[in-house]
């Protein structure tokens, strides 16, 4: 790019007279810095490094007090500012695929980050700033998504809210938890997925990518998983999906204490309020002669004894509680930590 098409695209002020004319490529990463790159930092001693390694632009909100006639120095207000407006210059010249996606699209899509031809952004320009240029930088298909609408839209104007489809009718999957279907041809059988998120699924797999290091674990039609005999059957348990945690269900025994095996009293967490109506009336459907409990976790704690709060709705049998504004985990950790303190009182009663 030329250096005077950049300077003023970022808003900045030359602060000399180059002997350079233009930048090949950008970063803001030391170690990336290569012969005709443009270098954006606010470090005096990254910046001259960047310089011994070829840097032809510094772009800085800092006062440099030396400058290199070999080199060209755009000062602008501020380093986030200006990224943005070269981002957004260089997402509309090159007219995207960016998607505003919803939280738990975006929470599923984490779980096989290493597979995408998908960049999904942090939400923050400092880390964003690298993963959209590499995103530019690559060859074929590729899509950009955040679930940031106001993020998006000051990065690129043009961004639209991705709609899922309905790849498979939610009567064509059987299960509840762990979900069976069959997609192009290939059996998911009991995959460790809620059957509400399978079309968030299908749709992510479509940005599925073969690489070197997961060709066992994709095939070339982009399905999810490596075909399995000659029935084309996926692996019960995904391991990616493991730290997918929405309607993920904490199981209590007859004794209301934590239990890995399946039980008829559980509870069911989530912090993602666009999540809530969808998933209660999720479980209503499924689970129709439960007694279902919709509660707010600051309510229960107001209530004092958390664990007795959960214990007194999950008292009778074919019992769910609904807890909001709490994660999965945090759930987990509490009631683990209630059932450790019992054995620990169990144990000490022995002697």
């Amino acid at each position: 790019m030329n250096i005077s098409s950049l300077n003023e695209i970022l808003k900045g002020t030359l602060l000399n007279k180059p002997s350079v004319s233009r930048a090949d490529s950008f970063t803001d990463k030391l170690h990336r810095v290569s012969f005709g790159d443009c270098f954006f930092c606010n470090n005096t001693k990254d910046i001259n490094q960047a310089i011994k390694q070829g840097a032809y632009v510094i772009v800085t909100s800092k006062d440099i007090k030396t400058l290199n006639e070999d080199t060209a120095y755009i000062r602008v207000d501020t380093l986030k500012k200006a990224k943005i407006r070269l981002i957004r210059y260089l997402l509309n010249k090159h007219n995207v695929n960016f998607k505003i996606v919803s939280k738990e699209y975006a929470k599923l899509h984490k779980c096989f980050k290493r597979y995408q031809n998908s960049f999904l952004l942090s939400n923050k320009i400092s880390k964003d700033f690298s993963i959209i240029l590499k995103a530019l930088s690559g060859e074929g298909e590729f899509r950009i998504i955040s679930d940031d609408e106001k993020y998006s839209k000051l990065l690129y104007p043009l961004a639209q809210k991705l709609s899922v489809a309905k790849y498979i009718e939610q009567a064509d999957i059987k299960g509840c938890f762990y979900s069976s279907f069959v997609y192009q041809n290939i059996i998911y059988k009991q995959i460790n997925l809620p059957s509400m998120y399978v079309n968030m699924l299908v749709d992510i797999s479509l940005y599925f990518k073969p690489t070197k290091q997961n060709k066992s674990d994709i095939d070339d039609s982009g399905a999810l998983f490596k075909e399995m005999k000659k029935e084309y059957v996926v692996k019960k348990e995904i391991p990616n999906l493991e730290n997918f945690s929405q309607l993920k269900p904490i199981y209590f025994d007859y004794g209301l204490l934590p239990s890995k095996q399946i039980t008829n009293r559980f509870i069911i967490a989530s912090n993602i309020k666009s999540t809530y109506d969808d998933e209660v009336l999720f479980l209503k459907s499924k689970f129709s002669s439960y007694r279902l409990w919709v509660m707010d976790y600051k309510h229960i704690q107001e209530s004092g004894d958390i664990i007795s709060g959960i214990k007194d709705k999950l008292s009778s049998a074919n019992a769910i509680l609904y807890i909001k504004n709490i994660s999965y985990k945090k759930i987990l950790n509490i009631t683990n930590n209630q059932s450790a303190q019992i054995e620990h009182s169990k144990a000490n009663s022995l002697f």
